[in-house]
């Protein structure tokens, strides 16, 4: 090794137990030497250049407040100027969707730089960390730092929501300002020792925002060059025959061609386009998304690259780190030579029969001290170390508990009594006051960006809780709807279901065994004459077909006659020819009844409301109020009696 450490203690002979020592003091030189690669200072102060952009932004924003008018506060006074302007309109335009998403991505990266990394504003004006009973003043640094961020941006979203000539012209020096700024931050970053690699690797990180940035760049004067030119009618309002909704309401009136023919000739072709169109991206002509899906998943997306970046960059880091503790162990042992190993072996071999017998002895005694002692030893050191953390979280971040508290009430009063229109109802929800709706929800993004990763971590919590409780519940899908074949129990649960239905549904199986009923019942009447002559001649014939009693109405009147002699094969089927017309036109009748009184029960099940409407219940109803008013009439007798037996009491 070329440390000097390293070649001091080999040349005073120190021992082998020196190895360990050495070892540790090479690691640590080792990270200090990959932590010194990371250690970048920038030569151009990012937090300065915004708090000079707050001058072009304040004169922005004034600018657009007085091109807007009051309506209602004072709309009178001084001409109705300035007004409340809006940074944003994600309601109902989707003109600029992809503007929005751009502008979004710049600040989903800020806030992920707030919350992951150093605050800059604190380390430029802040020497030292607060301590003792201002600790909580760090916090309020961050929340200054979300301000600043949130009037940095507020000009980008004024250009894309004005869209005119003046305001895409200042948005364009102003983007073109930032993106200049920010792509010279990454060139000329100071860092020791720094290798190209490594200062590619730092530029990935920035990608995405500088990316963002550089379209917002091309996309202003763009925008400023058409409404020069005068083709502005696609900024101003979106034409009728492009909105996706009249595309959409058109096409379902145009008369869809039968592919019938193409689907049988070409089956197999077709069923392979079927399946892959099915699993694939179908996109509509004239068809826009909401920019608020957009925002969010183009926010939620940077955020996304970010943690990863930060991930794979500490994983190489301590792989890097390991690869150099292998490399150094690998020195050591061939420093060392074959007498080395040879003395390391034995004094292994002796060590392992000593730590033996005394691994022994001392398992029994440490278990005996575990299970006597455990509450001592295990939970009192952990309950104090929770109790330690918890107040020292309280006592630095007691005011953010306090703000996010405050910001989440007047949201909630805002929504419920501001911005709640009175035309909302249980199916349709309606926005009034749009302007401070639309820069409410533009400040709050900044803060709901740290809100929505604590919900995120607290959802995955309590998904996890359900999932485990829930478990044994193969009714219940622990997985989205397009992912349920993935879930084998809920999917066998399902074809289960299946089949029930297929073999015992209620009215399938009710209907069968009448049908049946029916059926069995004709036949034992029709292939057995000598049981019915037998049954007639006793005078009573029973039959039973489709649930109902038959009586035949053949009695013969001579019942010793037909002891005496047997009947012919002609008088046999003349009398069953008889009965069995006569049967069929009761078992028709009764039939027609049994189906139509399942029919009205059927009906009646289905359709609450139409109980009211039978006769026999208009009756009831009827004699119900008759009842009542007769009841009525009684009760208004008796008051007026009891009126008159007042007054002559009076008199």
């Amino acid at each position: 090794s070329d440390d000097p450490e390293v070649q001091q203690m080999w040349a005073s002979g120190e021992p082998i137990n020196g190895l360990w020592d050495m070892i540790r003091i090479q690691l640590q030189l080792q990270r200090t030497k990959l932590n010194a690669t990371d250690i970048c200072t920038d030569k151009i102060n990012i937090i300065l250049v915004y708090e000079y952009a707050l001058i072009p932004a304040v004169i922005m924003l004034i600018m657009a407040c007085c091109s807007m008018r009051r309506k209602r506060f004072l709309p009178h006074f001084l001409s109705g100027r300035p007004g409340l302007a809006h940074p944003m309109n994600i309601l109902e335009d989707r003109s600029f969707r992809f503007s929005y998403a751009l502008a979004f991505g710049i600040a989903a990266q800020l806030c992920h730089d707030l919350l992951f990394g150093d605050s800059d504003l604190y380390k430029r004006y802040i020497t030292s960390r607060p301590e003792g009973q201002f600790k909580f003043l760090h916090v309020l640094y961050r929340i200054s730092e979300i301000c600043l961020y949130c009037v940095i941006m507020y000009p980008i979203f004024i250009t894309i929501t004005k869209r005119n000539i003046l305001f895409f012209g200042m948005g364009t020096i102003y983007m073109w300002g930032l993106t200049i700024m920010s792509i010279l931050r990454l060139a000329w970053l100071d860092c020791a020792a720094l290798t190209l690699e490594s200062h590619i690797i730092i530029m990935i990180k920035f990608l995405p925002s500088i990316g963002c940035m550089l379209g917002l760049s091309a996309i202003f004067p763009y925008r400023m060059v058409q409404l020069i030119l005068g083709k502005n009618a696609s900024m101003r309002v979106t034409r009728l025959e492009y909105v996706y909704q009249v595309e959409y309401v058109r096409d379902l009136f145009i008369n869809k061609t039968d592919s019938r023919d193409s689907a049988q000739s070409n089956s197999a072709r077709e069923k392979l386009k079927q399946a892959l169109r099915a699993i694939s991206y179908q996109r509509r002509i004239g068809f826009r998304y909401s920019p608020r899906i957009i925002c969010t998943y183009t926010a939620v997306g940077i955020v996304i690259y970010m943690v990863l970046y930060g991930i794979i960059k500490e994983v190489s880091y301590w792989i890097k780190l390991l690869t150099d503790i292998l490399d150094l162990l690998e020195g050591i042992i061939r420093a060392i030579g074959i007498g080395g190993e040879s003395m390391l072996q034995d004094l292994n071999h002796a060590r392992i029969y000593i730590r033996v017998f005394t691994g022994i002895i001392m398992q029994l005694v440490l278990l005996m001290i575990a299970l006597l002692f455990v509450s001592m030893v295990l939970f009192d050191p952990i309950n104090a170390g929770l109790r330690s953390w918890f107040l020292e979280f309280m006592e630095y971040y007691w005011p953010l508990t306090v703000i996010s508290a405050t910001v989440l009430l007047v949201q909630f009063l805002l929504v419920r009594f501001v911005f709640n229109s009175s035309q909302s109802t249980n199916g349709n929800i309606a926005v009034k006051n749009r302007h401070l709706y639309f820069n409410w929800a533009y400040f709050m993004f900044y803060f709901n960006v740290f809100w929505g990763l604590l919900t995120a971590t607290l959802r995955l919590l309590k998904s996890l809780v359900f999932n485990v409780c829930f478990f044994s519940r193969l009714d219940w899908c622990h997985f989205p709807k397009r992912f349920q074949v993935f879930d084998e129990g809920y999917f066998a649960y399902v074809g289960l279901l299946y089949v029930e239905n297929a073999h015992t549904n209620p009215v399938m199986r009710s209907f069968i065994n009448i049908v049946q009923e029916a059926v069995h019942g004709r036949e034992r009447f029709e292939t057995n004459p000598f049981s019915k002559q037998k049954q007639r001649n006793r005078g009573n014939v029973a039959m039973e077909t489709a649930g109902l009693q038959l009586q035949s109405v053949a009695v013969l009147q001579d019942a010793k006659h037909l002891h005496a002699r047997s009947p012919s094969q002609a008088e046999l089927l003349a009398m069953d020819s008889v009965i069995s017309e006569r049967l069929q036109r009761q078992s028709s009748m009764a039939r027609k009844r049994s189906r139509t009184r399942w029919f009205l029960a059927l009906t009646l099940a289905n359709n609450p409301g139409l109980r009211q409407h039978r006769s026999h219940y208009i009756v009831q109803f009827n004699a119900a109020l008759k009842r009542k008013s007769t009841q009525n009439v009684l009760e208004d007798r008796a008051d007026v009696e009891r009126v008159q037996a007042a007054a002559t009491a009076v008199v």
